[in-house]
C-alpha cells in the first residue's frame, strides 16, 4: 500500500511541476538552431546547453530543453522564446532571416560580437527598431 500511495505522489508531482507538454513551436527552434548553425555555435564562448545529449536531428538538444540553452529565455508558458541574450560570446557569422519567426521576442542582444554586414543589414529587415538599436550596440 505505502510504495502505490508513494508512486502516486511522485507522479502527482511530477505533473505538478513537468513542462514536457509546454514546448515552443518547430518554427521557433528551427529559428534558434539557425543562429546556432550561422554564428559558428559550436565555437562560442559558452553554448551550455545547446549541444546536451541526446541531441535531436537538428542537431541540437532535444525539443522542450531550449529554455536551458545558454542565452535563451523562454515565456513563463514556455511556449515561446522572448530574450536572446548572446552579447560578448564570440558569434561569428551571418544574423539567419529565420530570427523573424520568433514573433514574441522582446529582447535580443548579440552585441560585441563578429557579425557579418549580411546579418546587420537581415537585422533591419526583420526587426526595424531591434535592428538599428543592435547595430549602435554592436560597434561599441
Amino acid at each position: 500500500m505505502l510504495s502505490i500511495v508513494t508512486t502516486s505522489l511522485v507522479f502527482f508531482l511530477g505533473g505538478i511541476f513537468s513542462t514536457a507538454d509546454a514546448q515552443i513551436s518547430a518554427v521557433e527552434r528551427a529559428a534558434l538552431v539557425a543562429l546556432f548553425n550561422s554564428t559558428n555555435g559550436d565555437n562560442w564562448m559558452d553554448n551550455s546547453g545547446w549541444k546536451q545529449h541526446p541531441l535531436h536531428m537538428d542537431g541540437c538538444a532535444m525539443p522542450g530543453t531550449e529554455g536551458t540553452w545558454h542565452g535563451i529565455t523562454l515565456h513563463a508558458e514556455q511556449t515561446a522564446v522572448e530574450r536572446i541574450v548572446l552579447g560578448q560570446n564570440g558569434l561569428n557569422g551571418p544574423i539567419p532571416t529565420e530570427l523573424g519567426n520568433l514573433s514574441n521576442l522582446v529582447d535580443l542582444y548579440l552585441q560585441n560580437n563578429q557579425l557579418q554586414e549580411a546579418g546587420r543589414a537581415a537585422l533591419h529587415q526583420v526587426f526595424p527598431p531591434l535592428g538599428s538599436r543592435l547595430a549602435r550596440k554592436e560597434t561599441n
